[in-house]
């Protein structure tokens, strides 16, 4: 079959996957793997992607698990396959079966920083910041304008302790970077806080709000939290001659009620 067709026959197959027709698409898969694609082409590791796409549909874990690694192994490099069998290993709560899958795919493409990205998420999710924090160095050098990245790095250093100046620059360059997500306004907030640069620390998370209305419970949880700051910071100043450090907390205070009334 030449390729023109092949196309045609992969196109029909995803589209009756795209519609929920999934015992049709599985049937047309099965077809074209067994009869019509040549497996010694890198192309061909589509169409077990695609069955997988499928399998994982109809809840057959095991079998999609099976048909990611079959296309990884035609393919190593193949972008989609590994994003695929990453989630499904964590979706089947094996986090750690994940890595491993990445850091096989590195020993293909030791310079990708999309896997390091990847093995970075994962080693967050079971509590490796070291190992965490060394694979997103590595995905920045191989991908430094990638906004994401940063916004992972800034939040490894700030919940692992480390130099909170450091973390706020990496929230500040995904910013850079145009990665407008509520999250990096959110911990750039908290960073703030902890910093003591409150007024900043408002700003950020009212935007935060502006940007994901549906999850301002936890911004606003923020802003109680940013309040119990700035009262903490008022009742540590004994020096009652210290009017200009007592006068700029409550005016942060003042803010910080402002906002409250839209609670």
């Amino acid at each position: 079959m030449d390729h023109k067709k092949i196309s045609e026959l992969y196109t029909s197959s995803v589209k009756l996957y795209e519609n929920e027709q999934y015992k049709e698409a599985l049937d047309k898969f099965n077809d074209a793997i067994k009869y019509h694609i040549d497996l010694t082409n890198p192309y061909s590791a589509e169409f077990f992607l695609g069955r997988a796409l499928v399998k994982s549909a109809i809840t057959d874990s095991e079998g999609a698990i099976k048909d990611l690694e079959k296309a990884i192994e035609i393919d190593p490099k193949h972008v989609g396959s590994i994003q695929q069998l990453i989630l499904c290993h964590v979706n089947s709560d094996s986090p750690k079966k994940a890595i491993d899958v990445c850091t096989q795919s590195i020993k293909s493409d030791p310079s990708s920083g999309f896997l390091f990205f990847e093995r970075s998420k994962l080693k967050y999710l079971v509590d490796d910041y070291e190992g965490a924090k060394k694979d997103c160095n590595e995905a920045i050098k191989f991908d430094s304008n990638n906004g994401e990245i940063y916004a992972h790095s800034s939040r490894l250093k700030f919940e692992s302790g480390d130099d909170l100046n450091d973390a706020l620059a990496d929230c500040n360059k995904a910013l850079d970077l145009d990665f407008y997500e509520p999250a990096v306004f959110y911990f750039r907030g908290a960073i703030q806080r902890n910093i003591g640069d409150f007024e900043e620390a408002i700003k950020s998370c009212c935007i935060a709000i502006k940007l994901d209305p549906k999850s301002e419970e936890v911004y606003k949880e923020q802003i109680l939290m940013l309040e119990e700051s700035v009262q903490e910071k008022l009742t540590a100043i004994s020096d009652e001659t210290d009017f200009d450090a007592k006068e700029k907390l409550n005016s942060v205070l003042n803010l910080i009620n402002e906002e409250k009334k839209s609670f």
